[in-house]
């Protein structure tokens, strides 16, 4: 495969060479389980001591069950479910995680970790539809004002996503879309 940017790729070769640990990728639960596979062995072959995280799972509203009475109600048994989680990849995406490292590193461990100083490279998969929002959060995205403050701090910052959020501005690699690698 022809690299997209072999600028990535160099940096996040010569990051991992300094310290694996400090080496992460964020693994949006909006993947498919393919992308989220191969962005996973192209991070652990940068470094086994790499971590993977799997991206922040939105819910809106409650899950609401069928079938419901004439007032609305629902009833037993249950047949269907209208699950409040918006990304049904997830549960694939994590199994993908847990394949690569025995378990699922959170969204909020990482940005804990960047908030530290814990990690030197991260490649964030974004992913995420644009969140219904007015005023000021309005086109803001996924991560709120104190995870990509965090997350900027990290010395080298490789997102991919489809659409602006906070991130965009202040990664040092961003493409909107496609992969980077």
């Amino acid at each position: 495969m022809k690299p997209c940017c072999p600028a990535i790729r160099r940096d996040l070769k010569e990051a991992a060479s300094k310290d694996g640990a400090s080496v992460a990728a964020v693994l949006s639960p909006f993947l498919t389980c393919e992308e989220a596979f191969l962005l996973a062995t192209y991070i652990k072959k940068l470094s086994p001591a790499a971590q993977l995280a799997l991206g922040p799972i939105p819910v809106s509203g409650e899950d609401d069950t069928y079938p419901k009475d004439s007032r609305g109600r629902p009833v037993q048994p249950v047949r269907f479910t209208i699950r409040a989680e918006k990304c049904p990849n997830h549960k694939g995406v994590a199994a993908v995680v847990r394949h690569f490292q025995g378990s699922v590193v959170r969204f909020d461990q990482i940005v804990d970790a960047a908030r530290q100083g814990k990690i030197k490279a991260l490649y964030v998969a974004g992913g995420y539809p644009p969140q219904e929002k007015t005023g000021p959060e309005a086109g803001q995205g996924w991560i709120d004002d104190a995870q990509a403050s965090a997350l900027g701090s990290v010395p080298l910052l490789i997102l991919q996503d489809m659409f602006d959020s906070r991130l965009s501005a202040i990664a040092n690699y961003h493409r909107a879309g496609g992969r980077i690698l």
